[in-house]
């Protein structure tokens, strides 16, 4: 039962990852991810600079 029930799952991951990938062709996942991690870090340093604002920190060099 078990055996079956991974399988079926299997299929499922296969078949939905296959229409992403050929939804996102447009743009290259390399591309992508680049992008999210650009994101990330921008969003990351401006609540760090707010954190530090609130506790009343020193900018990140000045200490």
């Amino acid at each position: 039962m078990w055996f079956v029930i991974g399988a079926a799952a299997s299929a499922v991951v296969v078949l939905v990852g296959r229409r992403v990938i050929a939804a996102s062709q447009d743009t290259p996942a390399l591309e992508r991810v680049n992008a999210f991690i650009t994101d990330v870090r921008r969003a990351s340093a401006e609540r760090e600079a707010e954190i530090r604002d609130a506790l009343n920190l020193p900018e990140e060099g000045d200490e």
